[in-house]
């Protein structure tokens, strides 16, 4: 077991280790406070970020020590990676390069971007300041991919596709919590400024080519390659979500475009080649609100607060409102608060749908849950919170046909705990479909096979924790003892289409009676082996017989004379070779 080293960080306390994984998962980047050192790369007495490679080696990002910075208040921060994993940009609140600044803010040297390059021989690698300004100076504020809500905090800062996919371009901000100053760096060019004013950046292009931002309340485009910036729409409460190539926009606006909408109200829409159409007019509630981890904000810039998902090509989006989009009466049975319902966009078929709403038609019985400042908010579902600032649980799969949830409400007749179970719903054409594809119910209303994925009879609370891309696999957490070998306690399952793995054989019954007795242990003083023995050797049986005196001999026990010997020996009887006794 490793000990805190002499230079360990006493306050790395921020969530897990891993931070971020492959796609494959065969690569992960985590942060580790312990000497010795990992890697031949990585610095002693401080905490080190490592990429762990399929062969099991680890790799250095951090390898150089600061020269500003006791090692107990070192904390680098991983910030993003490459695909290919050949850049991992990360923030440390110290000066690693030659050219970083040294400034401090309240007594404490800032944070600043870097970017680690591999070497492909299998050296050190490049350790390189990102957060350089136009005119080649570091950053003097601190500076953070993205918009920063807090730096060191892994799940609350805007920066998801802030580092493009190659990792040649990054868009970052020089400020220490919010919007500020927003540039893009692109590998060997200068910086560019996007915004010399305070902006909070939202979404890119995976390419790089194009981002999203937000000044004064007002959305912009920026073109990287043109290096000019266009308005989206005004009066705007933040982006939900944004496909991989930034073709579909989905963002909230109290303007009410193109005549849609309602003027004042959040308007949540979707921008298509230059279109924008509604998609809804959501409840105030569904808007940013102080609810510590619990994800009930559409456009929350903390992805830990956030309530939606999108796939890739943001033909599909899923998100939680109070409002009552679809014509379900969503106040809650008991005192008819609100509740927030789960629901799913088509972009395709420009269609809006329940996912979480009773199929019954009865009203819901969610669960309170309180935030700051006295607010509460009423849920019936709810999506899992993110892990990470960079990765969120795959709740919807990548091609938009199977959503996971949890759900407070009991949807199915089987669902009879009073607890929070997890749930699935799947696109579907009709009833014929579900029955063959083994789900519970479809409804008419969503237009989906409805399963329950937990058992529904556990008396504590199930939870989602992720699934596969395809939506084949759904894990979740559960106290319920689902298979015969689960010994109890709370475990975590893999629920999977086609059947998981097989049972364990079922171990030997107990024994009984005599049969419980093992084998008879040796003796304590077994005989020596003839290898062993010394003595005289192995004696005849019977008693000892003396000698015939000569000159006679012993023939059939008896000493005789050698004439009576041949006589005796010729009336001996016969041996018969065919067992009979001849005479």
């Amino acid at each position: 077991m490793r000990e805190l080293g002499p230079g360990g960080n006493n306050n790395a306390n921020v969530d897990t280790d891993y931070k971020i994984f492959s796609p494959d998962l065969s690569s992960g980047w985590f942060i580790h406070n312990y000497d010795p050192p990992l890697a031949d790369c990585a610095t002693e007495r401080y905490s080190n970020l490592y990429r762990r490679d399929p062969s099991g080696g680890y790799e250095a990002i951090t390898t150089a020590a600061p020269t500003n910075q006791d090692p107990l208040r070192y904390w680098p921060v991983l910030q993003g990676t490459s695909a290919d994993g050949r850049v991992t940009v990360f923030a440390a609140n110290a000066k690693l390069t030659s050219n970083a600044s040294g400034a401090v803010d309240v007594g404490k040297p800032i944070y600043q971007l870097y970017a680690h390059v591999k070497d492909p021989a299998g050296g050190c690698g490049e350790l390189r300041l990102l957060s350089t300004l136009p005119n080649g100076n570091a950053a003097n504020l601190a500076s953070s991919l993205g918009t920063p809500q807090n730096v060191i905090e892994t799940r609350e800062s805007t920066l998801v596709n802030a580092l493009s996919e190659d990792g040649t371009r990054a868009y970052w901000s020089m400020a220490v919590n919010g919007p500020g100053a927003l540039y893009l760096s692109t590998e060997g060019q200068p910086t560019v400024t996007v915004n010399a004013n305070p902006a909070r950046y939202w979404a890119f292009a995976a390419d790089g080519s194009k981002a999203i931002y937000e000044r004064e309340g007002e959305l912009f485009e920026y073109d990287a390659n043109a290096k000019t910036s266009k308005s989206i729409a005004k009066g705007s409460q933040g982006v939900v979500g944004a496909s991989e190539n930034l073709a579909r926009l989905y963002f909230v606006s109290s303007e009410a475009i193109g005549g849609e909408g309602s003027a004042g109200q959040p308007n949540l829409y979707l921008r298509e080649a230059a279109t924008t159409k509604l998609v809804g007019t959501l409840a105030a509630a569904d808007i940013n609100g102080s609810f510590g981890q619990t994800p009930v904000s559409v456009t929350a810039p903390e992805p830990i607060k956030r309530s939606t998902r999108i796939s890739p090509d943001g033909g599909t989006l899923a998100f939680l409102s109070a409002a009552p989009l679809t014509g379900y009466d969503n106040k809650d049975a008991k005192d008819g608060v609100a509740n927030m319902e789960l629901y799913r966009y088509s972009a395709s078929a420009d269609e809006l749908l329940c996912v979480s709403c009773s199929p019954s038609g009865q009203r819901p019985r969610g669960r309170e849950i309180e935030g700051a400042e006295a607010n509460t908010r009423r849920v019936a579902a709810l999506l899992p919170a993110w892990e990470t600032q960079d990765f969120a649980p795959r709740a919807l799969s990548e091609d938009g046909r199977h959503l996971f949830f949890n759900s407070y409400d009991a949807l199915l007749p089987t669902d009879t705990n009073g607890a929070a179970d997890v749930y699935e719903w799947e696109a579907a054409t009709g009833a014929a479909q579900c029955t063959e594809r083994g789900a519970a119910l479809y409804v008419p209303s969503s237009q989906g096979c409805l399963s329950l994925i937990s058992s529904g009879k556990s008396p504590d609370d199930s939870e989602l924790i992720d699934a596969s891309p395809n939506g084949r696999d759904v894990f979740f957490k559960t106290a319920s003892s689902l298979l015969p070998q689960d010994p109890g306690l709370i475990d975590i399952y893999d629920a999977r289409i086609g059947g998981g793995l097989p049972a364990p054989p079922t171990p030997p019954g107990a024994c009984e009676g005599e049969a419980c007795q093992g084998p008879p242990a040796p003796p304590d003083d077994p005989t020596p082996a003839s290898a062993s023995f010394e003595g005289a050797g192995n004696l005849s049986e019977g008693p000892s017989r003396p000698r015939c005196t000569k000159p006679k001999v012993r023939r059939r026990g008896r000493c005789v004379e050698p004439r009576k010997a041949a006589r005796a020996k010729r009336t001996a009887p016969k041996q018969n070779t065919n067992g009979r006794a001849g005479r």
